[in-house]
């Protein structure tokens, strides 16, 4: 009945009374309408920073018993869109992008020079700690939603290494890692066969050509996952 009259997000009945599930089919259409952006004024390197996402300053996403007013570095929304950097990069800077996808700011640090089709750039990479240092002990307990039931976390409701709860984010249960579980905790690679991490081939990355901010190639890469239960 729930499916019937529309009470459920992630199933939904079909004409011949079959049911089609996705978890996130509720969530076309649903993108964010407006962003105010910096204009470099004054500082050049802030040039397209976002200072605003539908006219809030901060997300109201990783509300939880650390973060009362949604104002914790959690919610926090630091860098561009991705679209463009800031201009004038140095060798060793490091430096954020805001990703509507995963409802969180993310640093991205220097690795090392490149050459794109002859274009100089850096490279830039989220590293391993982007799922990893999370919890109270990284400062960052707003992460830790603890919507979830019946999964394998710790005692105080976070998860353990490599993987985030996109609860919130999502309105679905969801746990964000990297491919192939990679740099995650044992508590959860040693349930899954078949995984073949690979830092080349699953780590996230950009080159920018670091005098215009101008993307010259990148690659997204990241897992969603979500945990199921035997029925028997």
């Amino acid at each position: 009945n729930q499916i019937k009259d529309g009470g459920s997000k992630t199933i939904r009945e079909l004409k011949d009374g079959s049911l089609a599930f996705s978890f996130f089919n509720h969530k076309n259409g649903t993108g964010h309408d407006v962003y105010e952006v910096h204009t470099g004024k004054g500082d050049a390197k802030r040039v397209l920073e976002i200072q605003k996402l539908d006219d809030n300053h901060h997300l109201q996403v990783w509300l939880n018993s650390s973060d009362n007013n949604g104002t914790s570095k959690c919610n926090q929304i630091n860098g561009t869109d991705a679209s463009m950097y800031p201009p004038f990069r140095q060798k060793g800077d490091s430096m954020y992008i805001f990703s509507a996808d995963i409802c969180r700011s993310v640093q991205l640090f220097y690795q090392k020079e490149i050459t794109y089709k002859g274009i100089p750039g850096y490279r830039y990479s989220i590293g391993e700690n982007f799922v990893n240092d999370i919890g109270p002990e990284h400062d960052n307990e707003c992460f830790c939603v603890d919507k979830l039931t019946n999964i394998i976390k710790r005692k105080n409701g976070c998860l353990y290494a490599g993987a985030l709860d996109l609860t919130t984010c999502l309105d679905a249960p969801v746990i964000l890692t990297l491919p192939h579980m990679l740099g995650a905790s044992n508590e959860y690679t040693k349930t899954i066969r078949g995984l073949n991490p690979d830092a080349k081939k699953h780590q996230t990355f950009v080159d920018v050509q670091h005098l215009t901010g101008v993307p010259l190639q990148g690659g997204k890469r990241v897992q969603f996952n979500m945990f199921l239960k035997s029925i028997n």
